[in-house]
């Protein structure tokens, strides 16, 4: 009697820990499915809430533009050594094809930031916060003579990632 009552027991027992047991990989699965929803919800709402766009460019000589950059998203974004220009352009001789990755403060610069109604000049050089809804305008100086007979292809990214593209003939 006492062997069976045992034996009943373990087997009880058994079920138990193996019910335990798939209870235990269903939580562990669920929330690893909840995790990576949660990751990928936070990765493209990242990128959804940031958001610029490059308006407005000309040629104010043969080697430098201005454009501007217009902040429509929640965030601010910092414009200094860490965010990128890129300059795809042709040159107005050879029509040769150059692309060109200039350096913050020395070929790009904010000049002028835009609030509301307001202009205020900015002493090149300065780091600027580009708040919601501000505008700043950017002169990016390339090192040979632009085509005006070609597009010009404007790529600006910050250091998280957020980019705005513009194309234009001049």
């Amino acid at each position: 009697m006492a062997l069976s009552t045992s034996i009943v027991s373990f087997i009880i027992v058994g079920f138990m820990f193996i019910a335990l047991l798939i209870v235990a990989l269903k939580i562990f699965n669920y929330t690893s499915i909840v995790t990576q929803y949660l990751r990928e919800q936070s990765y493209t709402s990242g990128y959804s809430r940031t958001s610029l766009v490059v308006e407005k460019a000309f040629l104010i000589n043969a080697t430098c533009i201005n454009f501007t950059l217009d902040n429509k998203g929640p965030q601010s974004i910092l414009l200094d050594e860490s965010s990128n220009i890129i300059i795809d352009y042709y040159e107005n001789n050879s029509l040769t094809h150059l692309v060109e990755d200039l350096e913050f403060n020395k070929s790009w610069y904010p000049i002028l930031l835009i609030v509301g109604s307001k202009n205020y000049t900015i002493p090149r050089g300065y780091i600027l916060e580009l708040k919601p809804g501000q505008e700043t305008v950017i002169e990016a100086c390339v090192s040979r003579p632009v085509s005006t007979q070609k597009t010009i292809i404007i790529v600006f990214n910050t250091r998280d990632g957020v980019r705005a593209e513009y194309v234009f003939a001049p």
